[in-house]
């Protein structure tokens, strides 16, 4: 079973595309462009099949890891910035269960696009978020094995189009470095859902360090 049912595929590398060219024009006139790798935890939240462990019938997600990257575009006396980002998450359980074992993998690429409003100006500056999301869902694997005979049951993965809420803090470590650190709530199939679809929420806390450019 894969992450979301059915596959509405593809377009991840035009979406990447969309979202590269809609950062950088305003880029050209940003008093500060900021860009820079980054990682941290993605918290399944529902749907509760996969949370649910792997000997109880689910699936036995959790929390996973996620790295990618974050750009960030800033205007004089304007207090709202522009930010991008891409991340890719690795999905992946086992359990041991009386007779077999069994493993579950699968992954999932986010391309979000939004803006921060910065609440408190300075070196330690907090924010909050609001960014639209394309989630990509790879090929989900859910192998069984039972002594020397291994069964494997791979779907194809699916699009759909989400909403990110969060908090964030900036912390400025040098002239040019900057440490950023956020939360976010992302509904991610909230737009292209179909009939009897669940939802599939994830909690995000992701810290970069961004380099200024411009």
């Amino acid at each position: 079973m894969e992450i979301i049912p059915n596959n509405k595929s593809g377009g991840t590398v035009k979406n990447l595309l969309a979202l590269i060219l809609l950062l950088s024009v305003p880029a050209l006139y940003a008093q500060s462009f900021r860009i820079g790798p980054g990682g941290g935890a993605t918290i399944i939240l529902s749907p509760e099949e996969l949370t649910t462990n792997l000997e109880d019938g689910g699936f036995g997600l959790g929390t996973n890891f996620h790295y990618g990257a974050k750009v960030k575009l800033s205007f004089p006396l304007v207090p709202i910035r522009l930010a991008g980002q891409i991340y890719y998450t690795s999905f992946s359980s086992e359990a041991s269960l009386a007779t077999s074992k069994v493993e579950y993998t699968s992954s999932m690429l986010t391309l979000g696009a939004g803006c921060e409003l910065s609440l408190i100006p300075g070196p330690i500056s907090p924010y909050g978020a609001l960014d639209l999301l394309y989630t990509s869902n790879g090929e989900s694997n859910l192998k069984t094995t039972i002594g020397s005979i291994t069964d494997e049951d791979k779907v194809s993965g699916e699009s759909r189009y989400g909403v990110g809420l969060g908090i964030g803090l900036e912390v400025t470590l040098l002239p040019m470095l900057d440490i950023d650190a956020s939360v976010k709530y992302q509904m991610n199939n909230l737009i292209g859902k179909e009939d009897g679809e669940e939802n599939f929420n994830t909690l995000n806390i992701s810290v970069n360090l961004l380099f200024e450019l411009l």
